[in-house]
């Protein structure tokens, strides 16, 4: 039998016999995503034409060697840089750009917190002409995107080595519609709960380059939000997905993602994709009615080989001497406009104010943006850690998303018998403390993942606090995220708190506890003076 690449369709091959064979057509009925080309022969994408080899060898006896061309059937590296590579770039991110190009269709499935962000942006740029890029994600994670305050990380990524200013050509959808069409920008950010509602501008758009952000958004093929993401993508050229998680628990939830990212990979409906891998069986519902279900899963090792075709997946174990041992991340939430208030004429004492002005900005981003968060990185097998102010608000974020409490008034010893519970427990867990109770005299470092809900405006707590998951000299890698709500108190601590943390921690050598806050003499109280004027005090 031969293998032959067919040239008008990148990335597809024919398998073909020189007479009709029926072992041939039962191998194209097996395996998700092969049609019959002729009377002769079959045709497929690389993976599934090799699954139909192994079909062929396993279930019908053929020998190895009488096929023609297989190493055709090899992923080809065909692209490279047009910039060379952006220094930024780690070189598993390199890697990354040259596959999530060379594949066109294709996840991007790393581990959290290894920069899929930066590598999506950075393929998206590094062509030899300008391409118009549509990013779809999910609302809470708009402003690691793009956001008014600084452009994100397009405005960050896209610069490097080319022509373009991202902050000045990014478009985000939101509210109104504009009545001039999009064609003045070359990104467009829009996010999963209001993409159908844009779909029509966005396809006369027609954007080239499509990301898919958490990808695993599009998992239920027929949502209104799968069904709109397929409208947009159908068209262009690249369509990247990224996620952590692409399939959150079984095989069933890939076919919304297989079948927008890379559609008829694995054929035009579920049905084939779901005998082969889903575990499929019969149940009889009634006396008179018999259903299929597929909530299992089968042949997961040919699945598995299939993915790795166009996806790529690594874990931080798989490039962690590339990475840094804790990476801090500011991401801004849109709430809605602005929501600073002036308390000064309701509470006449500085800190007062300050404090009850960052309790307003935690109330704005809690269930919009704090709570999905959480949830993502708990989906994604995460040991996540979360710092609170206020006794109620990690109280309410435990019992909705699941996680053990603490307090300043639970026992040094009760702490300790939580924290170890959660150490030996497998896959991922979650512990919403106050941060007086979370930053001294325990150890955190179990954690993969620490999210500061609600801002403390005091640079030794959040210090401390980031000292107990990621202690000195330690080997586990931290990802450190502070969510900030545009428009409030909180984008003061970004700018004047957050934004100094790595300079101070650089001034104090390490993470050592002993007279950390002495540490901050003179500048606590000019970052204090800053705050205030910030807000009008």
């Amino acid at each position: 039998m031969k293998i032959t690449p067919i040239p008008s369709n990148a990335g597809t091959f024919t398998l073909s016999h020189t007479a009709y064979s029926p072992a041939l057509f039962a191998a194209c009925r097996a395996i998700p995503g092969c049609t019959r080309a002729g009377s002769k022969a079959i045709q497929g994408s690389a993976d599934a034409i090799e699954c139909a080899i192994q079909y062929l060898v396993e279930e019908k006896g053929l020998r190895e060697d009488c096929f023609e061309g297989r190493e055709l059937l090899a992923p080809q590296v065909i692209d490279r840089f047009r910039y060379g590579a952006d220094e930024r770039l780690r070189q598993y991110q390199i890697d990354a750009v040259h596959f999530l190009k060379d594949q066109k269709r294709a996840i991007l499935a790393d581990d959290m917190g290894l920069g899929k962000t930066a590598v999506g942006i950075s393929a998206s740029i590094s062509f030899i002409t300008t391409k118009r890029v549509l990013i779809v994600c999910p609302s809470y994670v708009r402003g690691v995107w793009h956001n008014s305050h600084d452009g994100g990380e397009l405005s960050k990524w896209a610069n490097a080595g080319g022509p373009l200013n991202a902050y000045n050509t990014v478009f985000e959808c939101k509210g109104t519609k504009p009545n001039n069409p999009l064609a003045a920008y070359e990104f467009v950010v829009c996010h999963y709960d209001i993409l159908h509602a844009w779909a029509d501008v966005i396809q006369k758009w027609a954007p080239e380059i499509v990301i898919f952000d958490e990808c695993h958004f599009l998992m239920n093929p027929e949502s209104r939000r799968t069904k709109a993401a397929r409208s947009v993508s159908e068209k262009a050229e690249y369509v990247w997905g990224l996620s952590g998680t692409p399939m959150t628990n079984r095989p069933k939830d890939l076919w919304g993602v297989l079948s927008t990212i890379c559609p008829q990979r694995f054929g035009d409906n579920f049905f084939p994709f779901g005998l082969r891998y889903c575990g499929a069986y019969k149940e009889q519902v009634t006396p008179d009615k018999t259903v299929w279900k597929f909530d299992g899963s089968s042949n997961l090792t040919e699945l598995n080989a299939r993915l790795k075709h166009f996806m790529l997946r690594r874990t931080k174990t798989d490039v962690a001497l590339e990475l840094p041992a804790k990476t801090r991340q500011v991401i801004r939430c849109d709430v809605g406009g602005p929501k600073r208030k002036a308390v000064e004429a309701i509470i006449p004492e500085k800190g007062a104010a300050l404090r009850a002005s960052l309790a307003a900005a935690a109330d704005a981003k809690l269930e919009a943006h704090v709570l999905p968060l959480i949830q993502s990185h708990l989906e994604a097998g995460a040991r996540v850690v979360v710092a609170t102010y206020r006794k109620a608000v990690a109280e309410y974020i435990a019992k909705t998303c699941g996680g053990a409490f603490i307090h300043s008034g639970v026992s040094m010893a009760r702490r300790e018998a939580i924290i170890h519970e959660l150490r030996q427990r497998d896959g991922a867990s979650l512990l919403v403390g106050t941060i007086d109770s979370t930053s001294t005299g325990i150890d955190l470092s179990y954690a993969d993942v620490g999210i500061c809900a609600e801002l403390t405006y005091e640079p030794h707590e959040l210090l401390q606090w980031e000292a107990r998951l990621h202690r000195y000299g330690q080997k586990n890698l931290v990802l450190i995220q502070y969510p900030i709500a545009i428009g409030t108190t909180d984008e003061l601590i970004a700018d004047v708190v957050i934004s100094k943390l790595s300079v101070l921690e650089e001034s104090m050598g390490g993470f050592a506890e002993t007279g950390l806050r002495n540490s901050f003499s003179g500048t606590e109280e000019d970052i204090m003076n800053e705050l205030y004027k910030g807000l009008g005090l």
